[in-house]
């Protein structure tokens, strides 16, 4: 699955990518849910050379016991400085980010980068029921009841 949308926000437009990768896997009696595989987004300007301002990214095959990066994690175009000539490529290196969801970066487009949604003044109730979604149908994980 991929798709992508131009955001109007206060940097200009934006344009974000969003991609998934998903195996059916089995369970029970002839029963299976949708596993993801991997999981790309990424935040690009719409014009210039197509780097991406922000990546985070999920990779199901990096296992820590093997020596991998971490399996969720960003990448930005910037260098940090160290100390001296030192500097740390964040566009090279896999900061950890934990489990990203794709509620959580359009949550961060309309709050960090004013991105107005068509949803108007809903869209937190909109998140919040597609991430309640997401959480009871396709994981192990449950939403704590209030």
């Amino acid at each position: 699955m991929s798709y992508q949308v131009d955001l109007d926000t206060k940097f200009g437009w934006l344009r974000l990518h969003v991609a998934q990768a998903l195996r059916a896997v089995g369970y029970g009696k002839g029963r299976c849910r949708l596993e993801t595989s991997n999981y790309w987004y990424r935040l690009h300007r719409t014009s210039g050379n197509g780097e991406a301002l922000i990546r985070w990214e999920y990779d199901r095959s990096h296992r820590p016991e093997k020596d991998k990066p971490p399996r969720h994690h960003a990448h930005a175009p910037v260098e940090i400085h160290i100390d001296g000539d030192m500097r740390m490529d964040l566009d090279k290196v896999h900061l950890p980010t934990g489990w990203v969801t794709i509620e959580e970066v359009i949550r961060f487009a309309i709050t960090e980068l004013g991105h107005r949604p068509p949803c108007g003044d809903e869209w937190p109730k909109v998140l919040a029921e597609s991430e309640g979604k997401f959480f009871e149908d396709f994981t192990g994980k449950r939403l704590k009841q209030k």
